[in-house]
C-alpha cells in the first residue's frame, strides 16, 4: 500500500525505508538463488542498501540511518522540489541561478540531469530551459534532496552516522558521490553525510563498468535502468529493470532471472525452484521460437449431404452419396484438413501423393469391408486448389466388371 496505491501515503519517513526493504530483500532473494554480483551501484537512498549488502555497515545500523534520515528530511519544510531536464549536466550548471538556491541533484545520463531547490526558483528557471526548446518535468518529490535545502539536518545526522561501526565493503563497491569505485572511504560518517547533501553521480559511476556488463535493477520500477540502458545503447551494457506495480511482478524477476543465464549467470536452481529435482542442461542462446500448432482461427468446412447414408468413414472420404449408377460416389471433403494447408507449392495447396493412395485403400476397404491392395497407380496430373477457393472433389469407384 505505501508504494502502489494510495499518493497519499508518499511521505518520505513511510517510503524511504519501505524502499530500503525492498531493495535489500531482493539483493538477498537473488543471492540466495545464486547470483552474486561482481559489483554493487546504489543511488541516492539505495546506496544503503548496496552498502549493506557489501558488508559496510550492519542491516541492523542501515535499518537505523534510512529511518532516522527519513524522519529528518521529514521534518523540513515543504518549501523545495525537483525537476528533471533533458540536457547535459555542463549545460544545465551554466543557466543554474546565481544565488545558489538551486543545485544540481543528480547526473542521471550524457542528457538526463536533476536540479533540486526553491520551488519558485525552479519554475523560472523551468520556464527558461522551455524557451531555449530544453524538456524540463517537476519530480513528484515532498524535498529538494542533495540541495542546500537538506543542510540545517546535516550536523545532527552526521552525529547519528559517527555511532555506527563500519568496514571495509567485501564487494567491488561504485560510488554515487564519488563517481568512481571506492573502498576505506565509504567507510565513514562523512561518506554518508555527503551521500545525503551531494550531487549523484549515477552517470559517471556507470561509465567506470567494463563493456557488455550486464546489470540489474533491485527495486520498485525501471527507471534506472531506463536511464542505464539510454545512456549506454551503444556499448553491449544492459540493465534488468526492477519489481513493477500489479500482477505482473513475479514474472518480470522470473524473466530477469532468465536473461540472467542467457547471459552466464549459474543460478541455484534447487534454490529457485523451492525444492528439489532434476536439473537438466538447456542452451545458454536464445531459442528461435516457431509455431506448429494448427490455425485455430481457421474455419473447419465439412460437405455434408441429404444423401449422406454412411457413417463412420474415413475422414478423407467424406460422405457417400446415394446415386442412380452402379458407381459408389464419395464427397471429399478435403478443405476441412488443415494440415493440408501446410503441403504447398508455391501458393497452392497440392494434394499428397499419399492422399491418394489412402483414398483408394479407404475406399476399397469402406465397400468391400475387407482390406485391399493396390497394385497400379496413375496420378494423371495433381489435386490443388488455393486457401480461399477450396474445391469440390469427387471419388468415384467402380469394379473392374463395369468397366
Amino acid at each position: 500500500t505505501i508504494l502502489w496505491e494510495d499518493e497519499r501515503l508518499w511521505h518520505t519517513v513511510d517510503v524511504q525505508p519501505a524502499l530500503f526493504c525492498l531493495q535489500y530483500s531482493l539483493a538477498q532473494m537473488w543471492l540466495a538463488w545464486g547470483i552474486r554480483p561482481t559489483a554493487v551501484l546504489g543511488h541516492s537512498l539505495g546506496e544503503y542498501a548496496a552498502a549493506c549488502f557489501a558488508g559496510v555497515f550492519s542491516l541492523e545500523d542501515a535499518i537505523r540511518l534510512v529511518c532516522r534520515r527519513a524522519e529528518m528530511v521529514g521534518e523540513l519544510p515543504h518549501a523545495g522540489g525537483m525537476l528533471a531536464v533533458m540536457a547535459g549536466a555542463d549545460q544545465v550548471r551554466d543557466l543554474l541561478p546565481n544565488d545558489a538556491s538551486v543545485d544540481i541533484a543528480a547526473i542521471n545520463g550524457p542528457r538526463q540531469t536533476v536540479v533540486a531547490g526553491d520551488q519558485s526558483k525552479l519554475k523560472s528557471l523551468r520556464d527558461s530551459l522551455r524557451k531555449r526548446g530544453v524538456g524540463a518535468v517537476r519530480l513528484k518529490t515532498t524535498h529538494a534532496f542533495h540541495s542546500s535545502l537538506v543542510e540545517p539536518i546535516l550536523d545532527r545526522f552526521s552525529q547519528l552516522a559517527q555511532e555506527i561501526d563500519y568496514s571495509r565493503p567485501s564487494t567491488a563497491y561504485l560510488s554515487a558521490v564519488t563517481g568512481n569505485y571506492v573502498d576505506q572511504e565509504i567507510a565513514s560518517a562523512n561518506y554518508w553525510r555527503n551521500n545525503l547533501r551531494q550531487t549523484v553521480r549515477y552517470y559517471p559511476a556507470t561509465q567506470q563498468l567494463a563493456e557488455g556488463t550486464q546489470c540489474l535493477e533491485l527495486g520498485a520500477g525501471s527507471t534506472l535502468a531506463t536511464l542505464f540502458n539510454t545512456a549506454h545503447a551503444d556499448t553491449g551494457m544492459n540493465a534488468l529493470p526492477g519489481v513493477t506495480a500489479g500482477d505482473e511482478e513475479w514474472t518480470g524477476v522470473i524473466d530477469n532471472l532468465c536473461q540472467l543465464y542467457l547471459s552466464g549467470a549459474s543460478p541455484n536452481w534447487t534454490t529457485v525452484a523451492g525444492r528439489a529435482g532434476r536439473v537438466v542442461s538447456l542452451p545458454t542462446y536464445p531459442m528461435e521460437r516457431s509455431r506448429h500448432w494448427f490455425d485455430q482461427g481457421r474455419k473447419t468446412r465439412r460437405v455434408a449431404s441429404v444423401h449422406d447414408t454412411q457413417q463412420n468413414l474415413h475422414p478423407l472420404l467424406g460422405s457417400k452419396l446415394d446415386v442412380a449408377t452402379e458407381e459408389s460416389v464419395f464427397a471429399l471433403a478435403l478443405a476441412s484438413h488443415d494440415y493440408l494447408a501446410d503441403h504447398k507449392l508455391g501458393s497452392s495447396i497440392v494434394f499428397p501423393t499419399a492422399g491418394f493412395l489412402e483414398l483408394a485403400l479407404a475406399a476399397g476397404e469402406s465397400l468391400l469391408c475387407q482390406p485391399v491392395e493396390i497394385r497400379d497407380l496413375s496420378i494423371l496430373r495433381p489435386l490443388s486448389w488455393t486457401e480461399d477457393q477450396p474445391p469440390t472433389v469427387q471419388l468415384v469407384a467402380r469394379s473392374i466388371e463395369s468397366g
